[in-house]
């Protein structure tokens, strides 16, 4: 609609703005730029392909309690988190609203973006995982996903309402423009 393109626009308009708390996403190897988008800047090392991802169980209810309200719809959010030790631990999640309203795609509405990328930036957290859900197929990314895969440095969790319980997956950003593909990346969850 008129209207969401209008928000994408000033989203774009605002983050290039804010100087300092977002830039261009680039590719780090020959610094060319990805897309016209924002991310936040943050250090690569909580994002390693081989750390997993620990979320906490009170984490993954929050997401999953969060993401069944959109239903029917793809709902959305970010998650922050921090270098520990040989992993990366989840510390917020930023619920998101689905500006699109639409059971296959998603935009998050962009001030809740900025006011996450803003607040991550001050508790010197890192964006560990873009979340949304797939309302009726498995937890793996769609074409429409790697298209707009913005923020190459975060993981993107995708939860499926597919089945009987809410199925979390967990995909990291591998290869250049040409070659880019997700791949499956560790996702714990703890007791705590």
């Amino acid at each position: 609609s008129d209207d969401t393109n209008k928000r994408r626009k000033s989203f774009h308009l605002i983050a290039a703005m804010l100087p300092g708390i977002m830039l261009a996403s680039m590719n780090r190897e020959s610094n060319e730029l990805f897309e016209p988008a924002t991310t936040v800047e943050h250090s690569p090392g909580p994002n390693d392909r081989s750390r997993p991802l620990l979320l906490s169980m009170a984490l993954h209810e929050q997401i999953a309690v969060h993401l069944a309200r959109s239903l029917p719809n793809e709902g959305c959010g970010l998650l922050a988190g921090v270098a520990d030790g040989d992993a990366a631990r989840a510390v917020h999640f930023f619920p998101g609203t689905n500006i699109d309203q639409s059971p296959v795609r998603y935009t998050m509405e962009p001030q809740e973006v900025i006011d996450a990328l803003v607040r991550i930036r001050q508790e010197e957290w890192d964006l560990a995982a873009i979340v949304h859900s797939h309302p009726r197929s498995a937890p793996e990314p769609s074409r429409t996903d790697l298209r707009e895969a913005y923020y190459p440095d975060a993981r993107l969790i995708i939860v499926s309402f597919s089945g009987e319980v809410p199925e979390f997956g967990c995909w990291a950003l591998t290869g250049d423009r040409e070659t880019r593909a997700f791949r499956r990346a560790p996702l714990l969850f703890e007791q705590r």
